[in-house]
């Protein structure tokens, strides 16, 4: 890697913190609990392989088990804990309706590499429904991180959080 490279990727990563930040800014201003960390360990998949992502990535705790996550490969939607018995066909139905342009995982809760989803909510049901899990992690994922505004991140996150969690006063918002 040349130091050309190096600068673009600086530059890089300093977009996706900078994002963050005014995302975490725009959440104050609107007074809306948030709290930004900066975690390790996270990872993402590309052409079916894992990747382990060791360096820190700004990561927005919102409401409980959940957080918006500035990931190098999009920003995330993270749900975690979401029981079995929430998940039912027309919950997916409707997942699958307003994020029809983003990418979904719903995984075992202990396992990140087993993703039960499928483009066909039936099928996604009846891989739930198999499953010996409880709880599964969801993940959301916007791929465009830096041109996206942050009424829209909010949006987004809103919007899958109160169909995950089944909060109709959120949906309606």
């Amino acid at each position: 890697m040349n130091f050309e490279n190096i600068i673009e990727l600086h530059k890089y990563y300093n977009a996706i913190y900078d994002k963050a930040e005014k995302f975490y800014n725009y959440l104050e201003k609107n007074n809306l609990y948030s709290n930004i960390v900066y975690n390790t360990r996270n990872g993402f998949n590309y052409k079916n392989i894992y990747y382990e992502q060791k360096y820190h990535i700004p990561e927005i705790e919102m409401m409980e088990n959940s957080s918006i996550i500035f990931n190098v490969t999009g920003i995330e939607y993270h749900f975690w804990s979401v029981k079995k018995y929430n998940l039912e066909i027309n919950i997916l139905e409707y997942m699958n309706e307003i994020n029809k342009f983003r990418d979904i995982q719903i995984n075992s809760y202990d396992d990140n590499m087993n993703n039960l989803y499928e483009k066909d909510y039936l099928k996604t049901y009846n891989n739930m429904r198999m499953s010996f899990d409880e709880n599964f992690r969801i993940s959301i994922m916007e791929n465009d991180i830096i041109n996206i505004k942050n009424e829209e991140i909010l949006q987004g996150y809103l919007e899958n959080y109160g169909i995950i969690f089944g909060d109709k006063n959120i949906i309606q918002k």
